[in-house]
């Protein structure tokens, strides 16, 4: 490839830009250990020495506290309050002494330990009933006690400017790299937008004719597979073009099955509807009431499959745009589970069906919307129910697997599924070859429950055989 090529002047100017831009990292990084660098220094040093030096200033204070009580009342409870203050105040100095950096703290830190050390023998050595001058002893503790608080005083301010300083110095750095970064972004974009109009001119043409047939599939028209004699980028966008004009016009024949589909499954309850109330109208069977009832029960068993199919139809729609509001919380699958199948227990009851349940009491919660995921799992036990003959069998089970998830599974011995039909179950409007007429629905049960599981972050496959039965499986995350 020629570097005055497209390929040439690109692979140019991006090594020229990654130069640059590792130059300007690699300053970025070096500001940036640099800051680092203080801010450890604040976090791990200034801010630790004030916060030691406030808890042995409250020590020393403490410790002062309890040794004239003990003095008064001679309780051993003061002796042993101000023991304990006096061993914290030791750990506390002792830190300060591994702590304090810099010539002017440690010189700070020295007359702090000097005092320190001076005001614990005297006080210990008092209150332990070596020393008998009370009224002496106690001035001067007293004086050694004001001038540890003066230089602990002391100590804290010096920590509490340097750490003001540092991070002055540190905001000053941030804000250098800020501007720097701003200039740097201003070149940067100034130079490619150079590059990008210099280049353009070479890939102008293809490009309009591109344009061109754009404007045709906006215009409704979908243009013939076509190429271009371009560089190699372009010619693979005029694939990628080629492709999506393919999936588009897919996508319309899809469009067109699904209002044939819609259609159908309108007008055939609408027309038995008609069909019956016109029978009613014209006073076919006044003469015989069961006819009639048999009548109103042919409207009645179609309208609501009416309703069910434009419920169907509507549902779907909301899920594919995610209007459906979710209110995700944690819930029990297993209760879900047991609710479905008290629901539906007529049902399996009518038809001799065992339904077995194996569902712990341990498992864990999920987060979802309990109402979305049993109305997921209602659909998959409905089928399982419809497509499941008299005296068969359904079980329903739940458990935990390795990955955080918990895994449900409804398993029947119907009739089953064609492997060729396996892969098309979930989409809408798509029922099983082999399923007979005496089973109605929209075809949208499946496609409905995999949009639930799929937002709440779930998976959703089936296993069948025809003849065998088939199982339903889906995946739920566990809540945290």
């Amino acid at each position: 490839m020629k570097l005055t090529g497209i390929f040439g002047r690109l692979a140019l100017t991006n090594l020229i830009l990654l130069v640059l831009i590792s130059y300007f990292i690699i300053y970025v990084f070096h500001k940036t250990e640099q800051i680092h660098r203080i801010l450890h220094e604040v976090t791990a040093v200034h801010l630790p020495v004030m916060a030691a030096a406030d808890k042995l200033s409250a020590s020393v204070l403490r410790m002062n506290e309890f040794r004239l009580k003990y003095q008064v009342t001679a309780d051993k409870d003061f002796f042993d309050r101000f023991s304990g203050f006096k061993s914290e105040a030791d750990e506390v100095n002792a830190h300060l002494a591994e702590t304090v950096m810099g010539k002017s703290k440690s010189d700070i830190y020295d007359r702090v330990n000097e005092l320190y050390t001076a005001f614990a023998e005297m006080s210990a050595a008092q209150i332990s009933g070596r020393e008998r001058d009370y009224a002496g002893t106690n001035r001067e503790i007293e004086d050694i006690s004001s001038k540890l608080t003066q230089q602990i005083k002391l100590l804290k301010d010096t920590a509490d400017s340097e750490w003001r300083s540092k991070l002055e110095r540190s905001s000053r750095m941030v804000e250098r790299v800020l501007h720097r970064s701003v200039l740097f972004m201003a070149v940067c974009i100034l130079g490619a937008a150079a590059v990008a109009f210099f280049n353009t001119r070479t890939i102008a043409r293809p490009l309009q004719r591109l344009g061109e047939k754009t404007n045709e599939v906006a215009a409704g028209r979908f243009p013939d597979r076509f190429s271009l004699k371009a560089p190699y980028e372009i010619e693979r966008l005029a694939s990628d073009f080629n492709i999506m004009i393919a999936r588009l016009k897919e996508s319309r024949e899809q469009k067109e099955e699904f209002v044939s589909n819609v259609s159908h499954e309108l007008k055939t309850p609408l027309s038995s509807i008609k069909e019956a109330a016109q029978m009613l109208r014209e006073g076919a069977f006044e003469s015989d009431p069961e006819s009639s009832r048999r009548l109103l029960e042919i409207i009645d068993t179609e309208s609501e499959r009416l309703i069910a199919s434009v419920n169907g139809i509507i549902e779907i729609s909301r899920l594919d745009i995610n209007d459906v509001p979710y209110e995700m919380q944690r819930c029990k699958v297993g209760l879900i589970l047991r609710d479905i199948a008290r629901k539906t227990a007529p049902i399996a009851s009518g038809k001799k069906i065992n339904v077995t349940l194996d569902i712990p009491d341990d498992l864990p919660d999920v987060y979802a919307d309990a109402e979305m995921i049993g109305r997921a799992a209602e659909n998959l036990i409905g089928n399982a129910l419809k497509y499941t003959a008299e005296s068969g069998e359904i079980n329903i089970s739940v458990k935990k697997t390795d990955e955080r998830l918990l895994l449900v599974s409804v398993k029947d011995n119907g009739r089953g599924i064609a492997e060729a039909d396996l892969p098309h179950i979930f989409e809408r409007y798509r029922r099983g070859r082999n399923q007979q007429g005496d089973v109605k629905g929209t075809g949208l049960g499946l496609a409905i429950t995999k949009k639930i599981i799929s937002r709440h972050g779930g998976e959703i496959w089936a296993n069948s055989r025809p003849g065998k039965g088939s199982e339903f499986l889906f995946t739920l995350p566990l809540s945290f």
